[in-house]
């Protein structure tokens, strides 16, 4: 029993002349075996690294969130598709009926293209007088009617043009985004919308450049599209005005739909 005494009384000097009871010996080697990190020596599988590093370079993470406003991208949709057929059917209708209210071709040609940018009233050396005048008056209505670029000769391929590249563009810009259509003051609602019709621009001129090309080296391209090749240009005075104005569109669009929201709000 003496001795059990002595065992339970028993301290260890420590190196600061302090004592360190059983107790705290037992306390501090739980901390310190707590405190102890254990490694594998078992190799790594080469596929989980390999895996692991890919979703690290994951690229769509750095891609913009999917459009959330709906109501908004599917407005966009409509008015530039609207934009696009009512434009060609209103050249079509104006040329047409001044040539059919006009007395001789050239007052027709004189009203519709007075500084003489797209129509020549010269007739070709290789056609008979007395069928000069027929060609160069059809010559010239072919022209009038038709004087955009191969890519925007129909309203079909312009409108599915400029729609892709205004998706495209909106997605980027995050133009879809309720924080930047109905969710914000009318200035911030402007300033996406003119972001995001720049970088429309900006794609449409990259494929008005292809589509020419094409054209140029493909002539069934030219009796498809109906157009002759344009090789001496990039953009015509016509396709110009026609992306100029579409901003217009664009602009006084999504004006409307914030002025709208806000109000109800």
């Amino acid at each position: 029993m003496a001795v059990a005494a002595n065992v339970s009384s028993f301290v260890l000097p420590s190196n600061s002349g302090r004592t360190l009871c059983p107790s705290r010996l037992s306390s501090s080697a739980s901390s310190a075996s707590s405190s102890t990190q254990l490694f594998s020596d078992i190799p790594r599988d080469p596929l989980q690294e390999k895996s692991e590093k890919k979703k690290s370079l994951d690229w769509k993470s750095l891609l913009p969130p999917p459009p959330e406003d709906q109501f908004i991208m599917t407005g966009d949709i409509s008015v530039l598709f609207f934009y696009t057929f009512t434009s060609h059917y209103i050249n079509n209708f104006v040329v047409q009926s001044v040539f059919s209210t006009s007395e001789t071709y050239q007052d027709a040609v004189q009203a519709l293209d007075p500084l003489g940018d797209l129509v020549t009233l010269q007739s070709p050396v290789w056609v008979r007088p007395e069928l000069a005048d027929s060609v160069v008056s059809m010559n010239a209505q072919e022209v009038l009617l038709d004087h955009w670029g191969p890519l925007f000769s129909t309203a079909g391929s312009a409108g599915v043009a400029l729609c892709s590249c205004w998706l495209l563009a909106g997605w980027f810009h995050r133009a879809f985004s309720f924080e930047n259509s109905i969710d914000c003051t009318a200035a911030q609602a402007l300033q996406k919308t003119f972001q995001t019709w720049f970088s429309t621009t900006v794609l449409m001129f990259l494929l008005v450049l292809g589509s020419n090309t094409a054209v140029h080296q493909i002539p069934l391209l030219q009796t498809w599209l109906g157009c002759a090749s344009c090789h001496d240009y990039i953009l015509t005075k016509s396709d110009t005005f026609f992306l100029v104005d579409s901003s217009t569109v664009l602009i006084a669009w999504r004006y409307m739909a914030n002025s709208v929201a806000n109000y109800f709000r």
